[in-house]
């Protein structure tokens, strides 16, 4: 099986962001173990072809970009790792378990989705997976009933943790929480020294891009460049900094 990074194009302005995003994901993703691949939207003709009627009738951009994530890695396998995600260190947790089993990284922030469950917004699995399929189908049977983007967000995430049973690892690799207890948020992003648990552990980070665009007062960063955002002397740009010295 193959390992991927999912990412799909989009006329959005965070461009020089997720370009450093990728940057830690290809120095930190050992080209001897595995294979780098960025999906974008001109891909899906060739990767799943069959699959082009149902991303037709995706009416919501959720429904798209997770019938996407889950039928590119029911059909491949490997991990599915979000554009605006800063890996900070070797992944080396993040290879698919030989098992079978769904591998998990993170608990959902109640703060952006009403589920304290696992979060799937990284995912490493071999293909055909069981669970991956089924979610796969869940979508197909719901594409045309979700056009609210929030009920949507919820309610895959909600299927997802329930399906997930015994078949299932965890691996709390995801920086998640500060020491005060709190989830990480958009604004964690822009304080000088926050105190992160276990940071040196950690081996990626969320962004969570589309949540900071509804932040007007951080916003302005979406509009840097690279060498702005990594001149920040601010948390956002101390990380950028750690993962490509």
């Amino acid at each position: 099986f193959w390992r991927n990074f999912g990412s799909r194009n989009n006329n959005i302005d965070n461009v020089s962001l997720v370009a450093l995003c990728i940057d830690t994901i290809k120095k930190h993703f050992n080209s001897t173990m595995f294979t780098v691949k960025i999906i974008s939207q001109d891909d899906l003709d060739t990767l799943i072809p069959e699959q082009k009627q149902f991303l037709e009738e995706a009416k919501s951009p959720y429904v798209y970009y997770n019938f996407v994530k889950y039928a590119i890695l029911s059909k491949f396998g490997g991990i599915w790792i979000p554009k605006d995600t800063i890996i900070l260190k070797n992944p080396i947790s993040l290879s698919p378990s030989t098992t079978g089993m769904v591998k998990t990284f993170a608990i959902n922030n109640i703060n952006n989705i009403d589920n304290r469950g696992y979060s799937d917004n990284v995912l490493s699995v071999q293909k055909e997976n069981k669970i991956i399929g089924k979610m796969v189908e869940y979508l197909v049977a719901n594409l045309n009933t979700f056009q609210n983007s929030f009920v949507f967000k919820n309610s895959v995430n909600k299927y997802f943790n329930s399906i997930l049973g015994d078949q299932h690892i965890h691996k709390a690799v995801a920086c998640e929480f500060m020491t005060n207890n709190r989830h990480i948020s958009n604004s964690t992003m822009f304080m000088n020294n926050p105190e992160i648990i276990d940071f040196d552990s950690k081996e990626f980070i969320s962004l969570e891009l589309d949540h900071l665009k509804e932040f007007h007062k951080f916003d302005y960063v979406l509009k840097m460049n690279k060498k702005e955002i990594l001149g920040l002397d601010l948390f956002l740009g101390k990380l950028f900094i750690k993962s490509l010295k």
